[in-house]
């Protein structure tokens, strides 16, 4: 029996490490990951977002895998590819590897800033951007992204992916006083690091992001809303 387990631990690890090599893991992938869908109300309490501050902190070799990094060490002082830059590959044995972006034009303050606006809607507020005629007298609220990162941890038997994001809301007219901190934490288990699994992560990050958002926003005042229509 003892020689049965040595046996299959001796060969879970090549395998393992096979499968997480298997999604390019040398390299950089570009994924795309969906904006959080919003629909648009007719409230009259306007929200306008007037800052969405990308502040992560990118480390050469950092010793936790949760600390941003890509594996060109130059790239950290590129804000161009920060911006985009959203999680880092490990092979099986835990070794960084390449690292992963988001797809097209699409930056980590694009998708913050979406998920905000969704949570906003989804508590009766009108999000209005610069131009329309309410956008002068809309309560403000700022965006201060502290993490937004995703990694790998190698297990015996299975991967656990993770994505973490912190953001910081400011603007006291929508935000519960004291309680600007937003923290989404997910965490999946998997048999391998495919990209599809990436983007299945990150998607259900944003997404949970939105709803830690919402906790935090106070809901649109009654006398703002809108009659219903008759």
């Amino acid at each position: 029996m003892r020689k049965t387990t040595r046996l299959a631990r001796s060969l879970a690890l090549p395998i393992l490490l096979g499968l997480s090599l298997s999604a390019c893991a040398l390299g950089r992938d570009a994924v795309e990951v969906k904006l959080p869908i919003s629909v648009a109300t007719d409230s009259r309490a306007f929200v306008k977002i007037v800052a969405v501050e990308d502040n992560r902190v990118f480390e050469e070799s950092p010793s936790d895998a949760g600390i941003p990094s890509l594996k060109d060490s130059d790239d950290i002082h590129n804000k161009k590819i920060t911006a985009q830059a959203v999680a880092r590959k490990r092979n099986g044995y835990g070794m960084a590897m390449g690292d992963i972006v988001l797809d097209g034009t699409t930056t980590v303050a694009d998708l913050v800033r979406a998920a905000a606006q969704k949570a906003l809607q989804d508590k009766g507020y009108a999000v209005v951007n610069e131009g329309a005629p309410e956008y002068a007298n809309a309560a403000p609220l700022s965006i201060d992204i502290k993490e937004f990162w995703s990694w790998i941890a190698p297990g015996f038997i299975s991967l656990t992916m993770e994505f973490k994001s912190t953001v910081v809301l400011s603007g006291d007219r929508v935000i519960t006083p004291g309680n600007g901190t937003a923290i989404s934490h997910v965490k999946q288990e998997t048999a391998a690091g495919f990209t599809s699994v990436w983007v299945n992560l990150m998607q259900q990050g944003v997404s949970d992001l939105s709803d830690q958002i919402g906790a935090h926003i106070k809901p649109a005042p009654a006398s703002a809303m809108s009659a219903p229509s008759t």
